[in-house]
């Protein structure tokens, strides 16, 4: 194969975001940027660039996670953006981001239990988020936990 090419594009970013996942459909690429600093006060600490193919266009979004959070799963359908994540010692948590407007929702994927996200799911309709975790019930037993939302 003799790869020929078609088009380059570039954008800044601050050099504190690091590449965490990425997330692909028909005509979008989206990528997931976070930073592992500590900046209290900042207004964001992760970014998400949409490259749409056909155009060559780049679109970014921006937002806050907790400071701990560890990104576990990405997922980008249309204009919604899905990051799982866990926190120590806390329930698995979704964010769930209007990429239209910026606005955020993040919300626990367990009542009050300790749970580690596993892998996240988002239906080809976007209507319904399939998640995955593990839930601690006793300090050396888990329960493995499909859940649909």
């Amino acid at each position: 194969m003799d790869l020929q090419l078609l088009w380059t594009k570039s954008i800044g970013l601050i050099n504190t975001l690091e590449y965490k996942k990425y997330s692909g459909d028909l005509d979008t690429l989206s990528l997931l940027f976070r930073t592992n600093e500590k900046a209290k006060g900042a207004e964001f600490n992760f970014q998400i660039l949409r490259l749409f193919l056909e155009k060559g266009v780049f679109m970014g979004n921006s937002g806050k996670l907790p400071e701990n959070a560890e990104v576990i799963d990405f997922i980008s359908a249309g204009n919604t953006a899905y990051i799982g994540f866990n926190v120590k010692n806390e329930p698995a948590r979704i964010m769930i981001m209007n990429l239209q407007t910026g606005s955020q929702l993040t919300s626990p994927l367990s009542n009050g239990a300790l749970s580690t996200l596993m892998q996240l799911y988002v239906d080809s309709a976007g209507s319904k988020v399939i998640t995955s975790t593990r839930k601690l019930i006793l300090k050396n037993q888990a329960e493995f936990v499909l859940s649909v939302f």
